[in-house]
């Protein structure tokens, strides 16, 4: 019967860990067909290009699956970058702004932002109007009355983010984190006094395996070797 209480405590000191944050990495669709950004010159024109890569997010999971009430937040890790090139007429067609293969990325999220995470809602939809801070590179060629090659690196300010996650999943499932959010007015100077401002409406579908809580694979093992113990006590 001691072991029976030893075992019960032990149990009892491990369910308040349940819930601890889980480190994803997504992968997007390797068709490049389900992630794209969307890039608008203000009073211009429009590109869209298929994305690649990969982006992190940390779930903040309970009981070993993800579901309603559990939070994540983006990042840190980002390596997502444009996999084909996008073409823009500015100023009436006197000039052209190109953008490569590559020349388009966003590499980081900042995982302090939103405080307390992104809420996850029934059906696994999320809405946050300062969702994610974002880093963004853009390197873009101009052709037409002169050439000039721009490139340029800016941290967004609080940006929106919404989108849906799978939730009720477990171990070995797959999770589906389809994600929103457009990154406004990135500066682009070109070489007169003229400056064009571009926008990126960024469209994320990433997929992860499912990892079990850590909390919950500590729980497990100490009641195997609880109960491990107790039947070896018993047979003595």
């Amino acid at each position: 019967m001691r072991w029976i209480g030893v075992f019960g405590v032990l149990c009892f000191a491990a369910v308040p860990a349940f819930g601890h944050a889980v480190l994803y990495t997504f992968h997007l669709d390797p068709n490049y067909s389900l992630s794209y950004i969307d890039v608008y010159i203000h009073g211009e024109g429009s590109a869209q290009m298929s994305l690649g890569g990969t982006f992190e997010a940390t779930i903040y999971q309970s009981d070993g699956h993800i579901g309603p009430s559990d939070t994540f937040v983006l990042g840190p890790g980002c390596s997502i970058g444009n996999t084909e090139p996008g073409e823009i007429e500015i100023l009436g067609g006197w000039l052209t702004a190109t953008v490569a293969v590559g020349d388009l990325q966003l590499l980081a999220f900042d995982p302090n932002y939103p405080p307390g995470g992104i809420h996850i809602e029934e059906g696994g939809t999320f809405s946050h109007t300062s969702g994610a801070h974002v880093s963004a590179y853009a390197k873009v060629v101009v052709t037409g009355l002169f050439t000039t090659t721009v490139t340029t690196t800016v941290t967004s300010e609080l940006v929106h983010v919404e989108g849906t996650i799978s939730t009720s999943v477990y171990e070995s499932d797959t999770i589906l984190l389809n994600l929103n959010m457009v990154v406004n007015s990135i500066p682009i100077h070109l070489p007169t006094t003229t400056s064009i401002l571009m926008d990126l409406e960024v469209h994320l579908e990433g997929t992860a395996h499912m990892t079990p809580d850590p909390a919950l694979g500590g729980l497990v093992a100490l009641g195997l070797g609880g109960a491990g113990t107790w039947l070896r006590r018993r047979r003595v």
